[in-house]
């Protein structure tokens, strides 16, 4: 009976420490992200999301085509975007996309990822898919 009276409640604590990712990681797969332009002072940039973890990264203003890895993970009523080696763009704030985006909105025609800078605050980029 102990044993059921321990078991209970390491299950709750486990369901509500892990989040659910639901369907984000087939939608962000579905295809080219593309920033949506709010900012003229922020390049264009697109992200191709592959199944394996890599992430295709291009900017359409500098030019720049490379590769890095991501990974999507859920923490309670939060979801993560993790995007890691992706180069600098200069003149961008932020600096580059390697951080740790809370997933604000993730659907098959919007993608909307926010983090917090120190000395920036907090920095919001809205994708649509092409």
């Amino acid at each position: 009976m102990k044993n059921i009276l321990l078991i209970g409640p390491a299950i709750i604590i486990l369901l509500f420490t892990s989040g659910c990712l639901g369907n984000t990681e087939e939608v962000l797969q579905t295809g080219t992200w593309r920033l949506v332009q709010l900012d003229p002072s922020v390049n264009v940039v697109e992200f191709n999301f592959n199944p394996n973890g890599t992430v295709i990264f291009k900017d359409l203003n500098a030019g720049i085509i490379d590769t890095g890895t991501y990974t999507a993970t859920a923490e309670i009523d939060h979801r993560y975007l993790d995007i890691k080696g992706l180069p600098d763009v200069q003149g961008q704030y932020p600096l580059n996309y390697n951080h740790k985006w809370t997933i604000v909105r993730c659907d098959p025609g919007a993608l909307i990822i926010a983090v917090s800078i120190d000395g920036l605050g907090v920095v919001q980029r809205d994708f649509t898919s092409i």
